[in-house]
Parts: C-alpha cells; structure tokens; sequence
C-alpha cells in the first residue's frame, strides 16, 4: 500500500520556498532555482578563479616587460 505524502510540505533546496506543486519529490520551485543551485555547487568561490587568471596574467605581463627590457621583440611558440 503507498503512502500519501501530499500532506508533507516541500521546501524548495535553493530559495527555501514552499512547493506545493508538481511531485510529492520535488527539489526546487522553478528552473531558475535548480540552475542556481547546481551552478553554485559547480562554481563555488568565483573570486578564487579569478584571483587565479589575474596572477597569470600578472605573470605574463612581468615576463613580458622583462623580454622588453632585454631587447627581444618576440618569442617563438614551442
């Protein structure tokens, strides 16, 4: 015999708002809500990749200047 879970409210995981709608199972409100949540596990510190990119670019730009300094106007890809 199943058991009604219908009466059991449903919050959603990402906004906390409750689904009284759809699947007794059901995760998130909307498909705003479930992007948001899978993009924030996916990415979860965004300034962290961008302090990485800009320290490799920082190490570009001082590799760079260094050439300039020694009088090489370019280098050749391996």
């Amino acid at each position: 015999m199943k058991e009604d879970l219908s009466h059991i409210p449903v919050r959603c995981v990402q906004c906390g708002e409750i689904i009284d709608f759809g699947r007794h199972d059901r995760k998130f409100c909307s498909a705003a809500c479930k992007n948001r949540w899978h993009n924030r596990r996916r990415y979860p510190d965004k300034t962290r990749e961008v302090k990485r990119v800009l320290r490799i670019l920082d190490n570009n730009r001082s590799i760079l200047l260094r050439m300039m300094k020694l009088g090489i106007p370019s280098l050749d890809r391996l």
